[in-house]
């Protein structure tokens, strides 16, 4: 019974964790937005997208999740997993 709980919580962890990625994401993208304002500015009648509405491609989602796994199984430090996100997500 103890493997089950600790598969929900390495679930659990794995969502925060993307959770935690996707809000950076949108951090950085507001960041942008505000240091160039007129070309993050939606054309007219175009409706803006809210800065934490975040779209992953479904191959950035699993790069995501493939290195949280080895952050969590100890194989990547923290900087290395960090250095990974950034790259996935282009920042």
């Amino acid at each position: 019974m103890g493997g089950a709980v600790h598969e929900s919580h390495e679930a659990h962890a794995e969502e925060a964790e993307l959770a935690e990625m996707q809000a950076q994401q949108a951090q950085a993208q507001a960041a942008q937005a505000q240091a160039a304002p007129e070309a993050a500015a939606p054309a007219e009648g175009a409706e803006a997208k809210p800065a934490a509405s975040v779209d992953l491609t479904e191959e950035q989602v699993s790069e995501l999740e493939r290195v949280a796994k080895l952050k969590e199984e100890g194989i990547l430090t923290d900087d290395e997993f960090a250095a990974e996100k950034k790259k996935i997500l282009g920042l």
